[in-house]
């Protein structure tokens, strides 16, 4: 696996265990209302669809363990299969752009985030750094 891509699974699961530990019920409820929100479904559309072309079966292959680790670490933590889901699909929109591009900005915002050991909804915390900048540290 690519080493960014691998030092960025070992953060975002590293991140995960702490963040997962501070959920309850409501908050879950919480966070996957305010994902549904326009400006946030919207900013990840966008970005999804800014790499969605430029993806691979190779790539995809590469990231899918972790994906499926991600998937059922949240799952057991939270027993939310729709939160599992959009975390899971975070770590791959950050992938993408990581692999591909690393000049998005709201992309850089969603990993930030996750860093600071929060799951991104609504406002996300404000990165000044690309992708590779967040996981080099």
């Amino acid at each position: 696996m690519n080493q960014e891509i691998e030092k960025l699974s070992q953060l975002f699961l590293k991140s995960l265990d702490s963040t997962l530990n501070h959920l309850n019920h409501d908050l879950i409820d919480e966070i996957l209302d305010s994902r549904d929100i326009y400006d946030f479904s919207q900013n990840w559309n966008n970005a999804y669809y800014d790499t969605k072309d430029l993806m691979t079966d190779d790539f995809e292959r590469m990231i899918k363990d972790v994906r499926e680790n991600i998937f059922v670490s949240v799952m057991r933590k939270t027993h939310s299969d729709d939160l599992s889901a959009y975390i899971s699909d975070d770590f791959e929109l950050i992938c993408n752009h990581l692999y591909l591009k690393d000049d998005n900005d709201w992309v850089a915002s969603l990993l930030a985030t996750y860093m600071a050991h929060k799951v991104p909804h609504g406002d996300l915390m404000i990165s000044q750094k690309r992708i590779s900048e967040l996981i080099k540290g």
